[in-house]
């Protein structure tokens, strides 16, 4: 019976709100239609910043960035999430909250879950001479990791672009804030 309120309820929602957004999700989640409350525009704008300004979103250099540091920023927007989630309440619970699991779940994790071990075993075994990037250029992983983690940006785009329309960003803005210059090259 409860579950069934809820969604009755969601449904609900969505005829009076002003507008309803369609979204299309990365990794397979499909297209939602979202009605976002002001909690849900409010949360939707938090993970949008915190995506666009992160590796998730911007090039690597595969000169100078470290990938370990690339792990380790992705691995930040799990807790972010959580506190995003936390803190706007129920009200994002039954939309929003979902589709952000989601992300980090089925998006996320399956990279940082491959990559994290394979590469902290690497850096166990760095001589004392060497410098922390040159042995991490030296990995033998090194170009198949940042291969994956382009695909893995590519991915994070998309759910940037729809957290943008979540939250009322124009989409003028979001190839400003989210261009990819390395496509063009």
């Amino acid at each position: 019976m409860i579950k069934w309120l809820r969604r009755r309820w969601r449904t609900v929602r969505k005829y009076f709100r002003l507008s309803i957004s369609s979204v299309e999700l990365p990794w397979g989640l499909g297209k939602i239609d979202f009605a976002p409350n002001d909690e849900e525009r409010v949360a939707a704008w938090n993970l949008y910043i915190e995506l666009t300004t992160r590796i998730s979103t911007q090039r690597l250099d595969p000169e100078a960035g470290m990938l370990r540091e690339a792990l380790a920023s992705l691995n930040s927007l799990f807790g972010f999430t959580r506190k995003t989630l936390s803190q706007c309440g129920p009200d994002v619970a039954y939309d929003l909250g979902p589709v952000a699991l989601s992300i980090l779940n089925k998006g996320i994790r399956p990279f940082t879950a491959k990559w994290h071990p394979l590469l902290k075993s690497w850096e166990f075994h760095k001589p004392e001479d060497v410098s922390d990037l040159e042995h991490e250029q030296q990995w033998p992983h090194n170009a198949q990791m940042r291969a994956e983690l382009v695909q893995l940006q590519d991915a994070l785009r998309e759910y940037a672009r729809a957290l943008g329309k979540i939250a009322g960003v124009d989409s003028e803005l979001h190839e400003r804030l989210v261009k990819d210059e390395h496509k063009n090259a």
